[in-house]
Order: C-alpha cells, then structure tokens, then sequence
C-alpha cells in the first residue's frame, strides 16, 4: 500500500488476491509515518464486509493512528487479527492459512 492508498484501493487489492483461488490467508502490513493506520483500517474493514472475506487476514499496523486503527478493527466484530510485532503476525497468517487455530480475544 502507498501513501496515496483508499478504501477503495485495498478493496481492489484484495479482489486481486482472492482472484487467485490458492491464497489460503491475507496478511497486510503497514508500517511508516505517512500512512494513517485508520484509513487503512476502514478500508479493511468495508473490504472484508463487501467481499464477504473467507480468507483469515492478519494485520500489523504501525504509524500514525495505529491505536485508533486497533481499535476500529476489533469494533467491527469482523475477524481481523491484528498484531503488534511483524514476525507474529507473519507466523499466524502462515498457520492460519494451513488451518489452524484463530488467536484467543484478549490473549
């Protein structure tokens, strides 16, 4: 995602993803200072919603807003996993992807 990305453009992206019928999750990534988590966050969000999202997706987000971003995932009461640390969240994406167990809420 670029500085430039909408809700809208990670719609799109993840309409790319699933395209391909082996993608087994999604992990999304952001990090840096231009980015505001938030946006990103409600495009997540409206993505996962419009798509009706099967896939589990794993987020790291880190940058400006990322606790107002945090926070509007875990509201949407969609299954959005969000982790702090890449490697963690790189990790579940893989075990999610090959069927196993969903992150405990508040773990």
């Amino acid at each position: 995602m670029s500085e430039g990305a909408t809700p809208d453009t990670v719609k799109k992206a993840f309409e790319l993803l699933l395209s391909d019928k082996k993608v087994t999750s999604i992990f999304l990534n952001i990090f840096g200072g231009i980015m505001r988590c938030d946006y990103i966050a409600e495009g997540v969000i409206k993505a996962t919603k419009e798509l009706q999202l099967t896939v589990p997706l794993v987020v790291r987000l880190q940058g400006t807003k990322e606790k107002e971003a945090k926070q509007l995932i875990k509201d949407s009461g969609l299954k959005i996993y969000a982790f702090d640390g890449l490697d963690e969240a790189a990790a579940k994406a893989v075990e999610l992807g090959r069927g196993g167990p969903a992150p405990i809420e508040g773990a």
